[in-house]
């Protein structure tokens, strides 16, 4: 798939309106702080239970895996875990900071992860562990370097369900870092506060950026204008000096 629509990247502006829409429309963040408080923030697939916990959380994310599957699902997070998590970049790794040779060795991890849903059938109902799945899958393990994604995104970006295009979603992301990461800088702002700054200290900022995606391609809502957010402080601030000329 090469029919990308032309999409806005992410500003400051936008990405604070988006990660303030996204908490408002949304019970997700609960279910992540709760999924990672679980895992002290780190969490590992070697033990039964922490694959059970991603499992649960996924089906909180919208993913949709029959209770019947989670056993054999388990089972096989278990094997995909111990090949691969050599391959998974350190925890204080940074997607800004990865080069696309770097980025490229997860195409094969990413594939292999989508692999796993196959051939789960209960009464002619397949699990739904596909390329949305998988994405979550690697945000939860390590979320400065990875990003979820789903298939408005994917459609709106005009990439595909491939481990290849996972890795072009995550250079998108990689490049719109960057820029944030020079906006900010025009602010005496450092990259790593904004999440601090927009409420959200758990979160990092590739996932302000998937919020950015989700609320203006998933949820097809758009940023207002500079103008507009402008008119609006001014009406606050008429009414609020009348409020305290009155009052105060």
């Amino acid at each position: 798939m090469n029919h990308e629509h032309q999409v806005t990247p992410p500003t400051l502006g936008g990405l604070a309106f988006c990660s303030y829409v996204y908490g408002a429309l949304t019970s997700y963040d609960n279910s992540l702080d709760d999924f990672r408080a679980r895992s002290n923030g780190r969490p590992e697939l070697e033990q039964p239970e922490e694959r059970f916990a991603l499992i649960s959380w996924l089906n909180q994310w919208g993913c949709r895996l029959p209770n019947a599957h989670h056993a054999l699902l388990a089972d096989r997070l278990g094997s995909w875990y111990k090949e691969h998590r050599p391959l998974l970049p350190d925890h204080d790794r940074r997607l800004q900071t990865m080069s696309d040779s770097e980025l490229a060795v997860f195409a094969p991890v990413f594939s292999a992860l989508v692999g796993l849903g196959e051939s789960l059938p209960e009464n002619g109902a397949k699990t739904k562990f596909r390329s949305t799945a998988a994405s979550k899958t690697l945000f939860a393990l390590q979320p400065y370097a990875f990003v979820a994604w789903d298939r408005p995104i994917r459609t709106r970006l005009g990439l595909g369900e491939s481990g290849e295009d996972y890795v072009r979603f995550l250079i998108r992301v990689r490049e719109d870092l960057i820029r944030l990461a020079e906006e900010a800088r025009t602010h005496d702002l450092e990259l790593a506060e904004l999440p601090q700054l927009f409420g959200r200290e758990q979160s990092t900022p590739a996932d302000l950026v998937n919020r950015f995606y989700w609320v203006t391609l998933t949820r097809k809502l758009q940023p207002p204008s500079s103008e507009l957010l402008e008119r609006w402080a001014n009406w606050s601030r008429q009414w609020n000096r009348r409020v305290d000329t009155q009052y105060g």
